[in-house]
């Protein structure tokens, strides 16, 4: 492999015009690599070999002009202009053989192996990015603060109408401890602030616009069996594809109290994100499972709160405590737009739903809770046709006395939180400190659940024997256990329902305990400093999920627990 790179940069002043500086950035990697294998046992000891070989060069070029100027000490300006392109260019060639005639020369004579079994393959990528920006910040005694920017991105790999994206934005903001109105004492720094902008994700591979055509060696039937190169439109192509845009209204203050005892900042944002680039799902019979486009529209909003207060101070006792708390909500306002009667449709086949957040648990609703048909039912003949004693009764949604996903499925919950918070503790009384945090996330009613009980279709056997099972296994329906929670195991319905529990959860994250020893008892030792500490992470958590990890949702099928570490530590500082 071998890697030449280098950055430059020069800064070019003006005498005549103080503040002014003009700076060039270039920046180059070229790199390439080679891998030769030669393997003689490989195809039953007749050899395998390739030699791969790619090579990428990624270069960027920035000019950045700024001007910082003050006048009369309380106008200040700081004026940014940007221009700039980074540029990638890759290639690669692939080949290999098998069943070596004459193994002599390896990889360095592939031609040796068997013609019938050569592989070739080779390919080449480019992609160019541009990005220009002004931005203009203005503050008036350091009391009065306006920011605006504009910015204009381009992307090769987007479509021919869209590569071009404009995104301004303007933030202001007022610190009110400035005014002569609001010196008071217990006040030390008071800012609010606003912002208004838009900002473009492109979120798209190089060629994600443009068709695939795939080819693989294919079998003509009716033609003798004679083989040919194949070639089929694998993926189709979109020269509409754009720029995803999010613009949103950011509002917040920020305050430092009491001699900086209490200091903090609460956030509200609001974000309207449209053509968002997502992979709809196509029915088969087009040949093509799906095609990235730009549909729909998002609305998100949201609060953040962070607080940090010293709570003891004194000579030899300190208690500093930090909270912080955050919660989101997301809603989608549009889909692929209305159809030809005025109406918009939902997007079932993505769970994408009007009205409802981006992620939804869209499933069949179980009777009460965990309630199942019992053998007394197959007796009496009540079962209907797709279920057997010991699977879930499901709701018949529109009364019809059939059951159908399309009739039969609602939106049971959601996965997102409902919001999160964290609590860290910093205590120390003379040369011992104590810090623990404590997370959490919540659910509130409909929010963060998931399923995370034993996986379908497995019989006993298996499913005893299968990695960490909980303690007595799963509470899954047997004859003996009617009223399990989960249903039997060894049975497929054909409408299938599903227990989805909360993830709620309340975890002692991070605990370190530690012992300074004191500058008088060590410095006869010659040693600057001495500590000893003791620390855990995920002591333990308060959760009723039955997974591995409320955190992530995993089941017992999938994943694993959360480890829990304990460390003791020595730090000796000459």
């Amino acid at each position: 492999r071998l890697n030449i790179f280098g950055n430059m940069h020069a800064d070019i002043k003006l005498p005549f015009l103080e503040g002014f500086n003009y700076r060039i950035n270039y920046s180059q990697n070229y790199i390439t690599s080679n891998r030769n294998n030669f393997n003689p046992q490989g195809a039953s000891y007749t050899g395998t070999a390739y030699k791969n070989t790619s090579q990428q060069y990624v270069w960027s070029l920035d000019n950045i002009v700024t001007y910082v100027k003050s006048f009369k000490d309380i106008h200040n300006i700081n004026l940014t202009l940007v221009y700039g392109v980074d540029d990638l260019n890759i290639s690669s060639t692939n080949s290999s053989a098998q069943k070596f005639l004459n193994p002599e020369l390896g990889y360095n004579s592939l031609e040796s192996g068997d013609p019938t079994l050569f592989s070739l393959s080779s390919g080449a990528a480019k992609e160019t990015s541009l990005y220009t920006m002004a931005r203009l910040l203005y503050d008036f005694r350091s009391k009065y603060l306006i920011t605006g920017t504009i910015r204009r991105d381009g992307f090769s790999g987007f479509g021919s109408k869209s590569k071009i994206g404009l995104f301004p934005s303007v933030a202001l903001a007022w610190v009110i401890s400035e005014e002569n109105f609001l010196k008071l004492n217990w006040v030390d720094y008071l800012k609010l602030r606003a912002s208004y902008g838009a900002s473009g994700r492109r979120g798209v591979s190089r060629y994600d616009t443009q068709a695939v055509v795939s080819s693989n060696p294919t079998i003509i039937f009716g033609d003798g069996g004679k083989t040919t190169m194949g070639q089929w439109i694998s993926k189709m192509a979109n020269n509409d594809l754009g720029w995803e845009t999010t613009t949103g209204l950011n509002t917040g203050i920020d305050f430092n109290l009491i001699n900086s005892r209490l200091n903090g900042n609460i956030e509200f944002y609001l974000n309207n994100t449209k053509n968002i680039l997502y992979t709809i799902q196509l029915p088969l019979i087009t040949g093509f499972s799906g095609i990235m486009t730009n549909i729909g529209k998002v609305r998100n909003h949201g609060i953040e709160l962070t607080l940090t207060g010293n709570l003891l101070r004194s000579q030899d006792v300190n208690w500093d405590i930090s909270f912080n708390y955050s919660r989101n909500r997301n809603k989608i306002v549009s889909i692929l737009g209305p159809n030809k009667e005025g109406v918009e449709e939902d997007l079932v086949a993505n769970n994408l739903f009007i009205g409802e957040p981006q992620a939804v648990i869209y499933d069949y609703e179980i009777v009460g809770e965990g309630q199942m048909w019992q053998l007394s039912d197959k007796v009496a003949g009540v079962i209907p046709a797709g279920f057997a004693p010991g699977t879930y009764k499901i709701v018949d949604q529109n009364k019809d006395e059939k059951f159908s996903a399309s009739n039969d499925k609602k939106i049971l919950g959601y996965p997102d939180p409902a919001y999160r918070f964290g609590i860290a503790n910093n205590l120390s009384y003379k040369n011992i400190s104590l810090y623990f945090f404590i997370n959490s996330i919540q659910g509130g009613k409909n929010y963060y659940k998931a399923y995370g009980g034993p996986p379908w279709n497995w019989n006993n056997y298996e499913f005893i024997t299968h990695k960490n099972g909980p303690k007595g296994g799963f509470d899954y329906w047997m004859p003996e256990n009617p009223n399990a929670k989960y249903r039997r195991l060894d049975w497929n319905p054909s409408y299938e329902g599903r227990v989805y529990d909360q993830r709620n959860f309340i975890r002692l994250q991070d605990v370190t305990i530690s012992y300074t020893f004191k500058k008088s008892l060590i410095n006869k030792l010659s040693i600057n400093n001495l500590r000893i500490f003791a620390s855990g992470k995920n002591l333990f958590t308060i959760t009723k999920w039955e997974g591995w990890d409320p955190e992530t949702g995993r089941g017992i099928d999938a994943g694993y627990p959360v480890m829990t570490d304990l460390t003791l530590g020595l730090n000796v500082e000459f």
